[in-house]
């Protein structure tokens, strides 16, 4: 190759790259605009609806894109240098400007428009964008020269002023609290998304699936019959941040929680507490259902490389059809590990220690599908992979597989070995705020959100029903000195009245904010169990779970009492079960007469209740 062909080819290159990186911004930097302005009014569907909740899209997108284009364009220069007589700075024009239209056609278009009819929409509008830059490569070329750096000082600035903004509002919001009580304790409530009660040795299973739990339950106050407000992530969180069941807050279905009502988090501000979130349910216990008021901190999306890659839309279309489709990833890219979440966590109450916290951390292991690391995946199994079939990652439509006996008593022992991966990793939590000299004054709440079916009433994963394999969850109380040790309290009760617990701990139980009873007196004798509330539990009919599901039917409602569940749906009718001889559930006996009186009493009581 003569010297003058080598500069031709040279030229060809730094062109083509040129390209790349010109469009992969500008692509991202309308992408991101769009994602994070359709976000925010709830107008992204199909598979983008749960995209980043924040504004930090508006620079991440043009940086994956920058990557993405660049990739592309590095190839086509390799096959420009290898066949010179390819007009490739032509293709690649005509290549990243159909991206580019495909990118900001599909953004508002997925879920609404054919996965055909989009690129065919986006092809059909570069068609003249195309011809037009090919018959002015010069002048094109020149203006893309010009307008690179001023592309890319865009994007630098937009990532500039969202992190810095995010920095100044937390520190400033952090530096304008009212001064907290002297020796306030610090509170870490632990969340193990979708984790049910009696999978924990702590509640008598006969695996060793939670030593860690077993022994803040031995050291703290172990509720025997906790039960959760609903049977899936929104409702029951939403419950437990504003104390008031479902059918009052009215997060369900797909509405998120409004601003109606006081949270906890806002509470424990007023209190002088730094408040803090981190989620690895960064889908639904996020900042765009709401929950974020009341926090300084938020932690849910880009947390991990591969939530920050699949929050772009070429991202989201790479995960899927090249590594779960053709690769077969099993979860998503972007799932976030307990030992990351506890590693956010622990960076953050590094970062000011003049305050007491208030955190809440949601871990997602135990959550399907049930894939944790070995050997925790294997610990309690005869398979050397069990789990992984029952895997909502990729929709709904993997919950009823047909499944062997066998294939689900794998899920059973890969969700068991999950537990024990989240149950070592709080052990570790706990561990490094002993270093710290934190823990003695802490107090540390464990509990769930709800919890998982496995076949029982012909049902799987949770969103199902209100029966008590999704509703019964943990709840450990502990904070040395001041929560008595080794006490179990078997009066059912509700985990939303955590926030009405945890300011009477504090000393702030006179404002009534919420509106439960301090769980407190279920243990100092200072209200009898016989008059306690019984707890409820609610769920709204749902028509995106799968039909075998019963909320997809109807409402359901259902109410505790020391010896009896009673449920009720809104097409089904009603069911009545005997929880001393029938703990499991399994003989309803709603139909038989000697339950009538029964069963009048508890619908009586279950209107009484709700509010």
């Amino acid at each position: 190759m003569s010297i003058r062909s080598a500069r031709r080819s040279s030229h060809s290159v730094g062109k083509i790259l040129l390209l790349a990186a010109w469009f992969g911004l500008v692509a991202g930097i309308v992408e991101g605009v769009l994602v994070w302005g359709l976000q925010r009014w709830h107008l992204l569907a199909g598979p983008l609806v749960w995209m980043g909740s924040t504004g930090d899209v508006v620079w991440i997108a043009p940086l994956l894109n920058l990557i993405l284009f660049v990739g592309i364009g590095t190839l086509l220069a390799v096959v420009s240098l290898v066949i010179p007589a390819i007009p490739m700075f032509l293709v690649a024009a005509s290549l990243f400007i159909f991206l580019t239209l495909l990118d900001w056609i599909a953004v508002p278009a997925i879920g609404r428009l054919s996965v055909f009819v989009i690129p065919l929409l986006a092809m059909g509008g570069a068609v003249e964008p195309a011809r037009w830059f090919i018959c002015r490569q010069a002048a094109a070329t020149e203006f893309l020269e010009k307008s690179f750096f001023w592309v890319w000082g865009v994007v630098l600035a937009l990532m500039v002023l969202q992190l810095g903004n995010r920095w100044i509002v937390e520190n400033r919001a952090v530096a304008a609290l009212p001064p907290s009580a002297s020796g306030a304790p610090n509170i870490l409530v632990i969340m193990i998304d979708t984790l049910r009660a009696d999978h924990l040795s702590t509640y008598g299973y006969e695996r060793a699936t939670s030593p860690t739990l077993d022994a803040l339950a031995k050291e703290g106050v172990l509720f025997e019959d906790a039960y959760a407000a609903s049977s899936w992530t929104l409702p029951s969180h939403a419950s437990i941040f504003t104390g008031q069941y479902p059918s009052v807050h009215g997060a369900d279905d797909d509405r998120p929680l409004d601003e109606r009502l006081p949270t906890i988090g806002e509470e424990m501000q007023e209190l002088g507490y730094r408040t803090g979130v981190f989620s690895a349910n960064y889908y639904i216990f996020s900042r765009l259902n709401g929950f974020a008021r009341g926090f300084h901190h938020f932690t849910d999306h880009y947390q991990s490389i591969g939530n920050v890659v699949t929050n772009t839309l070429y991202g989201r279309a790479i995960e899927y059809y090249v590594f779960h489709r053709l690769l077969g990833l099993e979860h998503k890219l972007g799932r976030v590990t307990a030992p990351l979440l506890t590693e956010h966590f622990l960076t953050w109450i590094d970062q000011n220690q003049k305050k007491p916290y208030f955190a809440v951390l949601n871990y997602y292991d135990v959550h399907a599908p049930y894939i944790p690391p070995q050997p925790y995946r294997s610990m309690f199994s005869e398979q050397s992979e069990p789990g992984g079939k029952i895997n909502t990652d990729w929709g709904m439509d993997n919950i009823y597989l047909n499944l062997s006996p066998a294939e689900v008593q794998g899920e059973i022992d890969a969700y068991d070995g999950a537990i024990a991966y989240v149950d070592d990793s709080i052990s570790q939590l706990l561990a490094n705020l002993q270093e710290r000299g934190d823990l003695d004054n802490t107090i540390v709440v464990i509990t769930s959100d709800h919890g998982e079916s496995f076949g029982e009433h012909g049902l799987f994963e949770h969103h199902n029903s209100l029966y008590p394999e999704v509703i019964h969850v943990p709840l450990i109380l502990w904070w040395p000195r001041h929560i008595p040790g080794g006490v179990r309290v078997p009066t059912p009760v509700s985990n939303k009245d955590l926030g009405a617990t945890l300011l009477y701990l504090l000393g702030d139980e006179t404002k009534g904010v919420f509106p439960g009873a301090p769980l407190v007196r279920t243990w100092s004798a200072a209200e009898s169990p016989l008059h306690w509330p019984y707890p409820i539990a609610e769920v709204e009919q749902a028509s995106w779970v799968p039909a075998q599901h019963l909320p997809y039917h109807g409402d359901m409602k259902s109410v505790i009492s020391p010896e009896w569940q009673y449920i009720t749906h809104e097409t089904f009718g009603e069911e009545l079960y005997d929880r001393l001889t029938d703990p499991h559930e399994t003989i309803d006996l709603a139909q038989t007469q000697p339950a009538s009186p029964m069963i009048d009493l508890l619908r009586r009581m279950l209107r009484d209740l709700a509010p």
